[in-house]
């Protein structure tokens, strides 16, 4: 799986948000992977156990999957 410490796309998106917005090596997701239908999804977690609620952001990217 490519990471935020082995693929560097991300920070030409990255450069051109504000800089309160800008991902850094200071507040880094944390990354997982999660095995769904033959399919690994990879998931930026940002925990607190604290939060009353939980924010899931869905976007589509690579090869689209097969009706089934």
């Amino acid at each position: 799986m490519k990471s935020y410490q082995t693929n560097f796309a991300w920070k030409k998106i990255n450069d051109l948000l504000p800089t309160e917005f800008q991902i850094n090596e200071n507040n880094l997701p944390i990354e997982k992977t999660w095995d769904w239908k033959g399919n690994k999804i990879h998931l930026d977690c940002y925990p607190n156990p604290n939060a009353e609620y939980r924010v899931f952001l869905h976007h589509g990217v690579g090869k689209p999957m097969a009706d089934n």
